[in-house]
C-alpha cells in the first residue's frame, strides 16, 4: 500500500456479521500502519503526521482487548446502553423483595418438579428468583449478570438477547426436572429432587456464559477466558453439592444452542438469504418443551 494513500476502510480478517458489527457504531477497526514514513509536508488533515498506533498483533483477544484512548472498545464497556440486563436485574431485586415480605410469595415462584407441570410459570419465575434474606445469593447473580449482560446486550442487541435469557432459563429448569425422580423411580429406585425447590438467575447466567463461548467460537476469538472461568464455577459446583448443577448445565446449553441459531441466522442474512431467525429460536423452545412433557407423561 502506498505510504500516501493509507486506507480508510480495513476489515477484520475473518468474517463477522454485518449485523453484528453494526449494533456497536464505534468499533475499532484493524489499524494500518504506513511501512515506510510519509513525506515531511503529508498532511492528514491536522497540519502534520503523527504515527498510528502499532498494528494488533495475532495474540491480541477479542474479549481482552483494553479501551481505546477515546474509550470505545469492540465490545463497549459501562457506556453502552444495556436496557434489557438493568430490567432483569430490577425485576430480580423486587422479586427478591417481595420473597422476603411473603413466605407465600416466595413458595409461589420456586420451581419445585412436583407441581411444576401443573404450574409451568415456575420454569421462568424461579429464574428471577433468589433465597431470601441472602445478599450473597442475589448479589453474586447480579453481579455476574451485569458484567455478562454488558459485552453481550449491544451484540446480540435487546431483543435477541432476552431471548437467549429467557430460553436459558427455561432450559437450566427442563434439565433440572430431567435429572428428578418421584420416591421410587430414578437411579436404584431411591427418587431424587422431584420435591427440591431450586431458585435463582444462575441457570440464565450460565446461559449467558453458553452464548459468550458461541460468539468467540464463531468469531475465531479466544476461548480461554470463558474456560477458565467455566472451570472456576465447576470447582464451586463440587465443593457445595446443594447447588442444583444441573439447572446451571442445563442453561449453559440452552444459551449455547439459542445463540447458535442466532449467529446462523445472520450469516444466512449476510449472504442474502432469508431471516428464519424466529423459526430457530422457537424450534430450541419447543424442544426443550417436548422434553419437559415427556417426562411429566413418564412419572
Amino acid at each position: 500500500m502506498a505510504a500516501d494513500q493509507p486506507s480508510s476502510n480495513p476489515e477484520w480478517p475473518d468474517f463477522v456479521p454485518p449485523e453484528f458489527e453494526q449494533s456497536i457504531p464505534q468499533a475499532p477497526k484493524e489499524p494500518v500502519v504506513p511501512s515506510t514514513p510519509p513525506p515531511a509536508n503529508w498532511s492528514s488533515g491536522s497540519g502534520a503526521w503523527t504515527p498510528g498506533p502499532a498494528p494488533r498483533q495475532s495474540s491480541d483477544r477479542w474479549f481482552n482487548r483494553p479501551p481505546d484512548n477515546n474509550g470505545a472498545s469492540f465490545l463497549p464497556g459501562a457506556a453502552a446502553r444495556t436496557p434489557v440486563t438493568n430490567a432483569l436485574m430490577a425485576i430480580c431485586v423486587v422479586v427478591w423483595i417481595l420473597q422476603n415480605l411473603s413466605p407465600a410469595f416466595n413458595d409461589l415462584v420456586m420451581l419445585i418438579p412436583s407441581v411444576a407441570a401443573t404450574e409451568p410459570w415456575r420454569f421462568l419465575t424461579s429464574a428471577f428468583a433468589h433465597a431470601p434474606r441472602s445478599f450473597t445469593h442475589i448479589g453474586f447473580n447480579m453481579l455476574t449478570l451485569w458484567l455478562m449482560g454488558r459485552y453481550l446486550e449491544p451484540i446480540l442487541r435487546a431483543r435477541r438477547f432476552l431471548a437467549v435469557y429467557l430460553i436459558s432459563a427455561l432450559g437450566g429448569g427442563t434439565l433440572f426436572v430431567l435429572l428428578a425422580f418421584p420416591a421410587g423411580q430414578g437411579p436404584g429406585g431411591t427418587g431424587s429432587n422431584w420435591n427440591t425447590a431450586v431458585l435463582g438467575a444462575s441457570g440464565a447466567i450460565f446461559g449467558l456464559f453458553g452464548a459468550y463461548l458461541v460468539l468467540a467460537w464463531a468469531m475465531k476469538r479466544s476461548l480461554t477466558p470463558m474456560l477458565i472461568l467455566l472451570g472456576l464455577n465447576l470447582v464451586v459446583m463440587v465443593l457445595f453439592p446443594t447447588i442444583a448443577w444441573s439447572a446451571h448445565i442445563g442453561g449453559f446449553l440452552a444459551g449455547a444452542a439459542a445463540t447458535g441459531v442466532i449467529f446462523w441466522d445472520l450469516r444466512r442474512v449476510a449472504n442474502g438469504r432469508r431471516s428464519h431467525l424466529r423459526g430457530g429460536l422457537l424450534a430450541v423452545t419447543a424442544a426443550l418443551i417436548v422434553a419437559l412433557i415427556i417426562k411429566y407423561l413418564s412419572v
